[in-house]
Formats: structure tokens, C-alpha cells, sequence
């Protein structure tokens, strides 16, 4: 059944397997109709049928892998001599069932076929019985002749063979048209004490096409054993394949498959000269969600091709599934929407049961060409499908959005179907003058649908447009569409200059979508913190998040290296990350937190850009030597992503218990179960603000990996990013230990959730009012704590995360608190607060009654007068130990830091080296070592100025006066001219200081007869 045609892949060394993904590939089914009625039981096998007759007969039906032909290639291995009554029994029951649905008759219909790994013939020959079952390699059929049973017996004559012959090996070749069907030399045992005792078997040709055995000495008198093992193959190349499109999984981790597979039923009696019905039929596969078991497969058909393009799930494990048929008898039921098929091609769209049984079938399409390619189903049950129309009369409901064509070769087509799939809510076209096809849909809580697709009309209809012009030959656009079906809400063009187009879309959990396609633009629009801002060359793949409410960009990003790449799936997790699936053919395709490396012409990426657009947090490649491409992705709640696509890569990797471990023809469906290593993320702290100084914090951490994978939690109360002096608390979730950091930030004290408290200078950490508990991605640690007196003002709230694998995210400010009631820094002083020299180290005092901490930085000037040009003005902050000299102007600032070197300007040089802060309590002392130039003598006030992280601010204050050197008087007074005559003149006064010109305080000028200001010119100048 499913294992025929499926290949189930494993990772590459970045993941980890979860589970093995599936347990036998062969599935006997007895026949209740699906095939002639000579039939007992049939099972698909890798690249073809075998069909089991009363007789034990086998008959293959081999699928060719030359495209141009259209009919199986038939072998019949007729047992001669063997009673056509044996008994034919299936044993071993297996879980899933098989449904068919094929043509529109449901008379015709088949559900609920069971299914057997082994068969039983009894009473082929006397004392001979058949056993078929699965083996490594292929099928394997095992006769067992009891004591006595004549081997010779046993002969198969070979029709429609062109050719027999035995390989060097000893296997058996049995080739026809193009075909080729190898047996492998037969090995044969008999029973012996302690196990098995080895008989030498070969195969003998025989007239006629017939085939015997021959055996080596042996007991007659005992058991025995003869067992072929049949493998298929073909030397001719072509692209006969089956594929899968889309991808499914539901809460409990079960995986829905839809695609196509080449179907292979036989008209008439069954023989030979029959022309068997040969062409693609859709199907739907659910899978548990170990992988290991089918539970159902499902066949939807008619007498042409059937494709199934899109999946989507209920609440209940209903599957809705949208897709492509060329069949007028596809099947159809009672009462549905459409059961009429309009022509060329038709859209269709089926509900299946939790069972796999068919709920309802309905066509969707007109005279053209329609094409159902993406679906969604809201909470009521509600199906959302769209795709593209090429149908002048496509069936459009009154007082949709757009019920006509108009002009273009295709139009897109968006329809709501109700819950029994009888009648349209809405049916409306989506286009312009051009071409314009649906690729993707999504429906948020309220019932509007999003679409995506791609569209070179540049009258397609917009409606509040981000982008409102087409930029090149095509561009992707995006739509959002009312409940009713009747307006746009918002629609825009997505694009550069090249040719752009929107694949799939996704919402995440507050409606807003993202979506995923590819571009040639080099111009394609990004955001400024893309993960990739540049084209990487070629068609590259692009992941863009818009605004639910308005056509907004929220992030924007090229995906891809210098060849072409192409996303074609996107889904959205519990913490906002997107992630996307496509297929690239560059080497240098950017792999993050992965091993895998490109291999071959194309390989399958997996890709996960955070909630922010800013990061690509993983990537990686999965694939073989050969063309590797997925279509369909899939979440589930555990951090595990499912892959599906096609390979034609003969080593595409795959898990030791695969479905099929080897490949099968020129194409082969895959499934891949990944559970890629992201790094955790901060998601948010409550309350993220407030004041007191008491509170139980509540801090969230996503990991889609599960809670279970974040290793530690790590916070920090502190004005800055530092973890000195600061309340740091760190969270171990393997043992639930608490740890806060010392003081300095140089050690830890240690605890554990439930009794006790831990306690630095900062803060209490009350561990019997704290606690941790996760659910899904999700992890929630509530920390009570208690702050201290001297940690009062403003704190930045920062958390990080790390996961087991030491993936960890960075410090992040998620919130902030006000310790007590914050106030102003006060208590502003100087020691000494007078003297004089020309040296001098000064401590500036700050007193700041939420603690000596909330202090974020301080100004000082010296200076004869309040003015930081031509003075010493400093800048100082005690958490990062900064201190500044401003230059002579006092416009710019020279960086020092406390503990070594010098920095100078004209009026000072400052001492680093003898410098330095200190902190107790309330009070923080900084302590500057001056040396004063020769030039800056004299008188010189001491100002000082100090902020807190809450803003408030002790003003400027003069805190001392300090006389640089010893104090001279001025001297040297002069004019310029000093003589002279007339009404006008412009004199020059100079005055000398001793101890420099800025210690000239003021000057007075009498211009008068007498010295005497009375009736005089008497000027004063500071």
C-alpha cells in the first residue's frame, strides 16, 4: 500500500530522529473488488503489483519507466500442476485500510479493505504450501514441503517474458518490453538441532519458459525450505514517478499525505492479452505518529488522472483535500456542490472521515482548465480552496468580490465551502487583465481568508496596497478577503524588478500572515534587519510577515545562495517563528545550526527565521546526489517538522527502519520526520513594568523544541547591562535549582525551588514563593523577590535562555522596574571643598535614597566661572566606570576608564590610574586625581551635577572653590592707544595674570576727568 510508493527519510546529522518512520513496505489485501475476480489477495511492491490467484499463480503487473508508454508490462508466473482450490488466507493482521474510490458510481466504491503482512496458500501441491510476506529486499515467497512433498514438483511457466536467463549470481532474470524482474538465487534449509541446516538450491531453466528448482542433498524425511526473493528493476530511464504535494499533521501526531501515484487495475478476466487501465490516482495517507503503522490509505480516481495538490485538517481528524482531475467520473456524491465535470481539467475537493472514508466529493471548475491547489478549513468546518481558473464561466456566487473573468488567460478563484461540501458561501474570482493564479490560502478566527499567489496584471484589483504598482513582469501579491466573500480588506503587490511569486502562506496565532515563495528581483523589498538584505543570485527563495489588520511589511528576507532556490511551504509555530521548506541548487545555500551539506544538482532546506525577522535561527540541507525536492511541511506541538516531496537521488538518506530503504523507478515520494536544535527564545516577563519593592515575576521562555529543552533561565534586575551589584538570578531546570550572584558578580549562592530565600546587597530571592512549570514549547518560572533599600530607582529587567545543546539566546530588555518609590539624588558634595595646589584628588559625593546604584552618571566643572569652554569638565558613570574629559571647547568628549592611563586638555590632565568609584548603601563616592596646567591658575569654583536611571536629577550645585597654585594678583594693565583723540575708538584693554587669564575674574573702565564713575563712560566686563 503506502510503502510501494513511499520512502521514509531520515536526517541528516543536525536532527534528531524521532521514532522509526515506518515498518513494512509490502500490504496483502484480499481482493473485494479492486481487481479480477481470479484474484485472491494483491500487494503493491516497490515498482510494481503482484497479484495472488487461488492457484498460486503470481501475476506482476510492472509499471515501465518510459514516460511515452501508458500500460504496465504483464508477467504472469503460472504455477504448473498446482490445485486451482488451495486454500488462500491472509495472516498477521495489520492496522490501516484501504478505500477506494474510483469513477463516479459508488456501487463501484471499496471501503475498508484490510490488510495482512503475510498470505498462506495451502494445498498447492501435496504437502506443499506458499507463504508470501515481505523480506529486506523485496518480496519473498517461501514454499514449505512437508515430509515426503516431491520438490520437483514445483514450476513456474513464465508468460509475456521476452526473455529468461540466469545472472552470474544465480538469479533469475525475467525481462519484458523495456522491463526487468530479477529473482535471487533461492536459498532453501531444512530443520536441524540447534537451527537451520543449509540445502544448495539453484534455479533450472526449462522449456517453454518454464522454471524448476534444483536442489542438493537433503532429507526427504524432513521439512523443508525454498525461499526466492523477487526484486525490481529497469535499465530504461524516464520520469514515470509518484510524488507527494502535501503534508498534514493533527494534535495527536498523526501524518496526512496527499499526492498522486500511478494505479495499475486490470479489465476483463485478467489475462494477458487484457489492456490493463494505467494513470495516476490521488491519495490520502494517514500514518500514526510513530510512523509505524498505516492507518489508512484512500484512493480518489476516475478513468484518467487524478492528482491531490493540498491537505487540510479539523479538530476532529477530518481531512480536506483540494486537488486537479481530468476524470469525468471522478467520484462525486450525493448532494454535493458540483458533481458535474465542466471539461478539460476540473478542480476537485473531498472531505475524508477520521476513518479515510469519503464525507463528501465535489468538482470545481467550468469549461477551462481549473486547478484546486491550496485549501484551509476554519473551526466550523468550513473549507477555503484556492487555485486558478482558465474558465470563462467559472461558478461565481451573487455579491461575491468579482463573479467574471476579465481578460486575462487565467484568473485566480477563491471558494468557501460549508461543512457538507453542498453548497457554496461564496465563490469569487481574483485578477485582471493578465494572468493570476492562487497558490496559497490561510483563514484566521474570524472567517477572512488570506491568499497568496502570483500575478502579472498590473490592474490586478488592490485594496489598501503596501506596494501599489506591479514592478515587474510578475509579482507576488497577497489578499485578504472579508467573511462574506464580497470585499477585499486589504490586497497588494509583493516585488522587485524581476519575477516574484507567493507559494504558500501561514498565520500565526494573532492572525497575522507570513508568507513564502521566491523571487528574481535584486530590488525584491527586505526589511532593514533581514537575516539575508542581498540577493543571493539567480531566482532566490523570500519569507515575508505582514501586518493581519493592514498590508504592512513586518519583515521581509532573501533565502539562498548563487544558484536558484524555491520555497514552497510555510508554517508558523507557537513562538512566531516561520518555518519554511523548498529546494535549492547552491552550494553555498546558508546553513545555520545544521550539519547538512549541499550533495547533489537539487536538495530539500528546512529553514526557521524568528518571530523578528532578524535571525535565521536554523537551516539546513536534506538530499542525495541527485534532484531532491519538498513540497509539503508540516508541525506538530513537539518541535518536529514533516517533509514530503519526491527524490530521484538513489542515496537520498533515509533511517535504518524506513518504509523503503532503497529507491524504486525514476521518482520516489518521501517522508521526513526532523526535529531540528533552535535556540530558545525570551518571550516576555509579567509585569513588565510597575514599582514596589516586593514582586513574583513571571518569566516565559519558548523553546520549539519543547520546555523540556531549555537547560537554564537567567535574569537580571540592574540600571545597565551589568552584572555587578545587580540582583542575577539564574534558574537550572534539570534539578530546579535557584542560583543569585554574589556582589561582584564573581560567584554563586545556591538554592532550590521550595524553601528558603538567597540574599546579596540587592535583592531576596524567596524560594518558597517561587516556582517552575512548562507545557508544550513553553516554560514559565516565577521568581518572588524581594529588593533592598539601597537598590531603590529605575531597573532594566534583561533575561536570557539556553537550551541542553548550549544553543542561548542574548541578554534581552523585557521590561523594567521601579524599586520603592523612586527619588531624586541628592547630598551632592566635594572633599576637600577648599585649598589650593596644583595637584589634588577630590571626591565627589552623590547620596541617592533608592541606592548609590540608581546613580547612572554625573558632571563636574571646575572653572572660574559655570562654564564647561576652556575649563576641567568631566563625565562619570559608575556602572561602567567611565570617566570623560571634554576638550578645551567643551563640545566633544575624550573616553577614559577608571583604573589606568591619562587623558588631558588644556586646563587639566585627569589621573585614571588614581581614580576611582565606590558605593555603599545610599552613597557613591568618585574619586578624581587632578593635575592642573600652569595656565588654569587661580580661583576656580567646583561644580557638580548627578541623574538616576529614572531621570531625575540633583541640578548643578557649586560644592567647593579650590585656588590652583598660589593666588597673584593681576598686573600689567594696559590700553590700546593709550593716547589720542576724536568721537569714535576702539580700545584694547590687557591685563596680565600670574596664574592665567581665565582667573581674571572682572575688569573695570573709568573714562572720565576725574577718577570717578560719577557722570563717566564706567564699564564693568566678566
Amino acid at each position: 500500500m503506502l510503502s510501494a510508493w513511499f520512502r521514509t527519510a531520515g536526517l541528516l546529522a543536525a536532527c534528531v530522529i524521532v521514532g522509526p518512520l515506518g515498518a513494512g513496505a509490502l500490504r496483502f489485501e484480499p481482493n473485494r473488488g479492486q481487481s479480477d475476480p481470479s484474484v485472491r489477495f494483491l500487494a503493491r511492491a516497490p515498482g510494481y503489483q503482484v497479484l495472488l490467484r487461488t492457484d498460486g499463480s503470481m501475476l506482476y503487473l510492472l509499471l515501465p519507466q518510459d514516460s511515452d508508454r501508458q500500460r504496465p508490462v504483464l508477467l504472469l508466473a503460472e504455477l504448473l500442476g498446482a490445485d486451482a482450490a488451495g486454500e488462500v488466507v491472509g495472516e498477521e493482521p495489520l492496522a490501516g485500510r484501504s478505500h477506494y474510490y474510483l469513477g463516479c458510481d459508488p456501487a463501484g466504491w471499496i471501503e475498508n479493505v484490510p490488510s495482512f503482512a503475510r498470505v498462506r496458500v495451502r494445498g498447492l501441491y501435496p504437502g506443499v504450501e506458499l507463504v508470501l510476506h515481505e523480506a529486506p529486499e523485496g518480496l519473498e515467497y517461501d514454499f514449505l514441503l512437508a515430509p515426503g512433498a516431491n520438490p520437483n514438483r514445483i514450476k513456474f511457466r513464465w508468460r509475456g517474458a521476452a526473455r529468461l536467463g540466469l545472472d552470474a549470481d544465480g538469479s533469475l532474470a525475467v525481462e519484458a518490453a523495456g522491463v526487468r524482474l530479477r529473482l535471487k538465487r533461492p536459498r532453501a534449509w531444512q530443520p536441524a538441532a540447534g537451527g537451520r541446516r543449509e540445502v544448495s538450491a539453484s534455479y533450472r531453466l526449462e522449456a517453454e519458459g518454464v522454471v524448476g528448482f534444483d536442489l542438493g542433498p537433503h532429507d526427504s524425511g524432513r521439512e523443508l525450505v525454498i525461499d526466492p526473493v523477487v526484486i525490481y528493476s529497469s535499465y530504461l530511464g524516464g520520469n514515470q514517478f509518484d510524488a507527494a504535494y502535501g503534508i498534514a499533521a493533527d494534535a495527536g501526531g498523526a501524518v496526512y499525505l496527499v499526492g498522486e501515484t500511478y494505479s495499475v487495475d486490470l479489465s476483463g478476466n485478467g489475462a494477458l492479452s487484457a489492456a490493463p487501465r494505467t494513470s495516476k490516482d490521488a491519495f490520502v495517507a494517514k500514518l500514526n505518529a510513530s510512523g509505524s503503522a498505516l492507518e489508512y490509505v484512500t484512493f480518489l480516481g476516475g478513468s484518467l488522472s487524478d492528482s491531490a495538490r493540498a491537505v487540510a485538517l479539523d479538530s476532529s481528524g477530518n481531512a480536506y483535500v483540494a486537488g486537479v482531475t481530468s476524470s469525468s467520473d471522478f467520484p462525486t456524491t450525493q448532494g454535493a456542490w458540483r458533481r458535474t465535470y465542466g471539461g478539460l481539467e476540473d478542480g476537485f475537493v473531498a472531505k475524508l472521515s477520521p476513518a479515510g472514508t469519503l464525507v463528501y466529493g465535489t468538482f470545481v471548475g467550468g469549461a477551462g482548465s481549473d486547478y484546486a491547489v491550496g485549501i484551509a478549513v476554519d473551526a466550523s468546518r468550513n473549507a477555503y480552496v484556492t487555485g486558478y481558473t482558465s474558465s470563462l464561466l467559472f461558478p461565481t456566487t451573487a455579491g461575491a468580490f468579482q463573479t467574471s473573468n476579465r481578460g486575462g488567460y487565467y484568473d485566480a478563484f477563491v471558494l468557501k465551502l460549508d461543512p457538507a461540501g453542498s453548497s457554496a458561501a461564496y465563490s469569487t474570482l481574483l485578477g485582471g487583465s493578465r494572468s493570476d493564479i492562487g497558490l496559497g490560502i490561510a483563514v484566521d478566527a474570524a472567517g477572512n481568508a488570506f491568499v497568496a499567489g502570483q500575478t502579472d496584471s498590473a490592474d490586478f484589483p488592490l485594496a489598501s496596497p503596501m506596494q501599489a504598482s506591479l514592478a515587474g513582469s510578475a509579482d507576488a501579491f497577497i489578499a485578504k478577503i472579508s467573511p462574506s466573500g464580497a470585499s477585499l480588506i486589504y490586497s497588494t503587490f509583493l516585488g522587485g524588478s524581476g519575477t516574484d511569486s507567493a507559494v504558500a502562506i501561514a498565520l500565526d496565532a494573532a492572525g497575522r500572515p507570513y508568507v513564502a515563495g521566491w523571487t528574481a528581483s535584486p530590488n525584491f523589498p527586505v526589511s532593514a534587519n533581514a537575516p539575508q538584505k542581498a540577493y543571493g543570485g539567480s531566482v532566490d527563495a523570500f519569507i515575508a510577515k505582514l501586518d493581519g489588520g493592514a498590508a504592512a511589511l513586518v519583515y521581509s528576507t532573501y533565502l539562498g545562495g548563487k544558484l536558484s532556490e524555491q520555497a514552497t511551504a510555510i508554517r508558523v509555530d507557537g513562538g512566531g517563528n516561520a518555518w519554511v521548506t523548498g529546494y535549492t541548487r547552491s552550494a553555498d545555500f546558508p546553513v545555520r545550526n545544521g550539519s547538512g551539506a549541499w550533495r547533489g544538482e537539487e536538495d530539500v532546506f528546512l529553514a526557521v527565521v524568528n518571530a523578528a525577522g532578524s535571525a535565521l535561527v536554523y537551516s539546513d540541507l536534506l538530499g542525495g546526489l541527485v534532484q531532491d525536492r519538498a513540497y509539503g511541511l508540516a508541525l506538530d506541538a513537539y518541535g518536529n517538522a514533516y517533509l514530503t516531496g519526491f527524490t530521484l537521488s538513489p542515496d537520498f538518506p533515509v533511517t535504518q527502519s524506513a518504509l523503503r530503504a532503497s529507491p524504486v523507478g525514476a521518482g520516489d515520494a518521501f517522508l521526513s520526520k526532523l526535529r531540528p536544535n533552535l535556540p530558545p527564545e525570551v518571550v516576555s516577563v509579567t509585569p513588565n513594568s510597575g514599582s514596589g519593592w516586593s514582586q513574583t515575576f513571571q518569566f516565559v521562555v519558548a523553546d520549539a523544541n519543547g520546555f523540556q529543552d531549555v537547560k537554564l533561565v537567567e535574569v537580571l534586575f540592574s540600571g545597565v547591562l551589568s552584572t555587578v551589584q545587580a540582583c542575577h538570578v539564574r534558574f537550572n531546570q534539570a534539578d530546579r535549582s535557584v542560583w543569585l550572584a554574589n556582589d561582584a558578580g564573581t560567584d554563586w549562592l545556591r538554592g532550590a525551588l521550595g524553601s528558603g530565600t538567597l540574599e546579596n546587597s540587592q535583592c531576596v530571592v524567596k524560594l518558597g514563593e517561587s516556582q517552575a512549570s512548562g507545557v508544550g514549547a513553553t516554560l514559565t518560572v516565577s521568581l518572588a523577590l524581594a529588593f533592598k533599600t539601597g537598590f531603590g530607582g529605575l531597573k532594566n529587567i534583561y533575561a536570557l535562555a539556553e537550551d541542553q545543546s548550549g544553543l542561548r539566546t542574548d541578554w534581552q530588555q523585557v521590561g523594567s522596574w521601579t524599586t520603592g518609590v523612586n527619588q531624586a539624588p541628592n547630598g551632592l558634595s566635594v572633599t576637600p571643598s577648599s585649598g589650593s595646589g596644583w595637584s589634588q584628588v577630590f571626591q565627589f559625593g552623590v547620596s541617592d535614597p533608592n541606592g548609590w546604584q540608581d546613580v547612572s552618571w554625573g558632571l563636574i566643572v571646575i572653572n572660574s566661572f559655570f562654564s564647561g569652554a576652556q575649563g576641567c569638565y568631566l563625565y562619570f558613570n559608575p556602572a561602567t566606570r567611565a570617566l570623560w574629559l571634554a576638550n578645551d571647547g567643551g563640545t566633544a568628549w575624550m573616553q577614559g576608564v577608571l583604573g589606568s592611563g591619562t587623558i588631558e586638555n588644556s586646563q587639566c590632565v585627569v589621573r585614571l590610574s588614581e581614580s576611582s568609584v565606590a558605593g555603599s548603601g545610599t552613597s557613591l563616592t568618585v574619586s578624581v586625581a587632578l593635575t592642573f596646567k600652569a595656565g588654569f591658575g587661580g580661583l576656580k569654583n567646583i561644580y557638580l551635577l548627578a541623574e538616576d536611571y529614572g531621570g531625575l536629577r540633583a541640578g548643578w550645585q557649586q560644592v567647593g572653590s579650590w585656588t590652583v597654585g598660589v593666588n597673584q594678583a593681576p598686573s600689567g594693565i594696559s590700553m590700546t592707544p593709550s593716547s589720542g583723540s576724536g568721537w569714535s575708538q576702539v580700545f584694547q584693554f590687557a591685563v596680565s595674570d600670574p596664574n592665567g587669564w581665565q582667573d581674571v575674574h572682572w575688569m573695570l573702565v573709568i573714562v572720565n576727568g576725574p577718577l570717578n564713575g560719577r557722570g563717566a563712560c564706567y564699564l564693568n566686563f566678566n
